[in-house]
C-alpha cells in the first residue's frame, strides 16, 4: 500500500504520488487499495539520480571539511514551548 511504500522508500506521500502521476512509478489496484510492488519501487529508486558529496553538503549546508558530531551522539532536544494564556 502507499503508506508502506513511503516507509520503505523513506519518502513522503507527495513524492510517491508525483512519481505515479509522472509515470516513473507503477502502481496496481486491488479494489480501492493502491499497491506498489517491491520490484516497481526498487526500479523507481534505482532510476533516481545518484547524489554526489557536494549535493549532500549543499542539502545540509556543510562545507566538505566541516566536522560532524561522532556517530551515536545526539544533539540536545529543543527547548519546550510554554503556552501563555491571556487572563
Amino acid at each position: 500500500m502507499i503508506d508502506e511504500a513511503c516507509l520503505v522508500a523513506r519518502v513522503g506521500r507527495n513524492s510517491l504520488y508525483l512519481a505515479l502521476q509522472a509515470g516513473a512509478l507503477r502502481a496496481r489496484k486491488i479494489g480501492t487499495k493502491t499497491v506498489i510492488l517491491v520490484d516497481d519501487l526498487r526500479a523507481w529508486l534505482e532510476g533516481l539520480p545518484l547524489a554526489s558529496f557536494s549535493d549532500a553538503c549543499e542539502a545540509k549546508k556543510l562545507s566538505p571539511g566541516t566536522a560532524r558530531a561522532p556517530a551515536g551522539t545526539t544533539a540536545a532536544p529543543p527547548p519546550k514551548r510554554r503556552l501563555i494564556t491571556a487572563e
